[in-house]
């Protein structure tokens, strides 16, 4: 399931597209307070709609008025069932505005038939068999206009704001509706009138099915079709998402006026700023400092509207803007690797690339100024770094994947072309199957934020707490401050003294310039010339 703030950053993106529809809703139609519930299925309704009919490859224009119907498809409800909520100018100036709607959308008036009880009525007859046969069934449903089954059948899987089995809905919806008890429309159906429904959903369900599959979109049965379509309404949210929150790879969320001294580099050497894989954010609450940096993986696979390792970088960074400042780094990591999880269950990928490809690394830490304490915990290759005003310093992080990164590098050395590893598959292969043992219990790969079980991504993370001395500087970087793999003693003490020499300003020119002399990838064996890197300096 999507988490709630990123349905909802959707919903408000899909209503403000059709703003007219939803000011007649909220205003004229009085459909909020009391009678919201109305207004939220409608939503739904308009957005599984979107979702089918981008899956039927209709046209834009289509596409954009059969969503526009089904936002408004129950608008009257609330003066139907309520009308001494309504002045008699309301009442007037209602009908007149959905009226102009009527007219623009559905001018025969086929599309409401679709979506109220009337549609029943125009396949049953009084004298009909119990149930009806189904061949029978296709043929009288056959005579029906494309877009009519179509919103019959999302109105018909809608149960209040979700998506569910058609006959789940039914099942729900009969135990408050009064129509089965409507001795008039029951003699006219020949049944009462939810086993009617019972009766045409299954059929409509097959036949958009068979929609579908003429379109080369594969469902293994009919009874797929609501999983189908809320798995393309998930798509929709998370794309959208993924692209608003892709603009600027660093976060800061500060206090007006506040004191504290911050640095940052990001570059990427890419074409595009925001194809950079790596995402940071510091994010200030009272006393309290919290600061994530993280870096997604390189796309060896499926190609998503962004790289799917900087998806999981901007899960692992939104998670830590959102999250809890009273809790641990640890748990906030955790909270990061769920949400990866639950965009990966919302992307069009099979089950092996949700393993390969949907991934990151990265260090989060909470600075409590006021007990002058630092918390941190890491996953894998990003770190953290602390100064100490006597010219001493403390390395927090350890680099828990160096073990894998040289195995891939070995591969990358024996690359057809060494000086580009990343276009020879032989490489990409033995990547893929180290991404693959990525958080393996017995140890054998590197630890990531991709989704898998939490518990065992626990015990991977790395943590520590020490106090802070007066005038510390906390310096955090990904892995692109340094050509290669960053894991001994004497490496680090060299990025230390590059640091000490001129900030994280002074390392983003010693390592280009490292990657500049080096473009064969000999001196300093990597995967890349040039990887993305952000770095941030903070003095509390």
């Amino acid at each position: 399931m999507l988490d709630s703030h990123i349905s909802a950053l959707f919903r408000t993106h899909f209503t403000k597209k059709h703003h007219r529809e939803m000011r007649l809703l909220q205003e004229e139609a009085k459909l909020r307070s009391d009678w919201q519930n109305i207004l939220e299925h409608q939503i739904t309704v308009a957005i599984a709609v979107h979702a089918l009919c981008h899956a039927l490859q209709y046209s834009e224009k289509r596409t954009n008025q059969l969503e526009r119907f089904a936002l408004i498809h129950d608008a009257d409800k609330h003066l139907k069932q309520a009308p001494e909520d309504f002045s008699e100018e309301e009442k007037y100036q209602f009908k007149e505005k959905i009226g102009a709607l009527w007219q623009e959308l559905d001018s025969d008036g086929y599309r409401r038939f679709a979506t109220n009880e009337a549609f029943l009525d125009r396949i049953f007859q009084k004298d009909d068999p119990v149930p009806l046969p189904t061949k029978e069934l296709y043929t009288r449903l056959s005579g029906f206009f494309e877009d009519e089954l179509l919103l019959y059948y999302i109105d018909a899987i809608t149960l209040a704001s979700s998506i569910s089995p058609a006959l789940t809905r039914i099942s729900e919806t009969e135990k408050q509706s009064p129509l089965n008890k409507e001795e008039k429309r029951t003699q006219r159906l020949g049944r009462k009138y939810w086993d009617a429904e019972r009766e045409i959903a299954p059929i409509v369900e097959r036949i958009i099915w068979e929609w579908l599959r003429e379109k080369d979109r594969e469902l293994a049965t009919p009874e797929n079709l609501p999983d189908f379509i809320q798995q393309k309404m998930n798509e929709s949210m998370l794309k959208y998402w993924l692209k608003t929150h892709n603009k600027q790879s660093i976060t800061l969320l500060l206090h007006k006026g506040s004191t504290m001294q911050t640095d940052a580099v990001c570059d990427s050497r890419r074409i595009k700023p925001e194809l950079n894989e790596d995402t940071a954010i510091i994010r200030e609450e009272g006393d309290v400092i919290i600061v994530g940096i993280f870096d997604g993986a390189t796309n060896i696979g499926t190609e998503l509207p962004i790289s799917p390792g900087k998806a999981a970088a901007i899960a692992c960074r939104e998670t830590i803007a959102a999250a809890p400042s009273d809790i641990s780094p640890t748990d906030m990591l955790l909270r990061a690797n769920t949400l990866i999880g639950n965009i990966a269950a919302g992307l069009p990928l099979a089950d092996e690339e949700r393993k390969e490809i949907l991934c990151a690394v990265g260090a989060v830490a909470r600075i409590d100024r006021k007990n002058n304490m630092i918390d941190i915990a890491s996953v894998a290759d990003c770190h953290i770094v602390l100064l100490h005003a006597d010219a001493s310093h403390t390395w927090l992080t350890e680099n828990t994947s160096k073990h894998i990164e040289l195995l891939e590098i070995a591969a990358a050395q024996k690359a057809e072309n060494p000086a580009q590893p990343l276009e020879d598959q032989c490489v990409i292969d033995v990547i893929a199957q180290c991404r693959r043992l990525e958080n393996d219990p017995d140890g054998r790969g590197a630890p990531s934020l991709k989704g898998s079980e939490n518990a065992i991504l626990k015990t991977l993370i790395q943590t520590r707490s020490i106090p802070l001395r007066k005038n510390d500087i906390i310096i955090f970087f990904t892995d692109g401050a340094y050509p290669g793999p960053l894991y001994t003693k004497e490496q680090q003490e060299e990025v230390v003294k590059v640091i000490k020499q001129g900030g994280i300003q002074e390392l983003q020119r010693w390592v280009r310039g490292k990657e500049d002399a080096d473009p064969d990838l000999r001196k300093y064996p990597r995967m890349k010339q040039y990887d993305d890197l952000i770095a941030l300096s903070i003095t509390t």
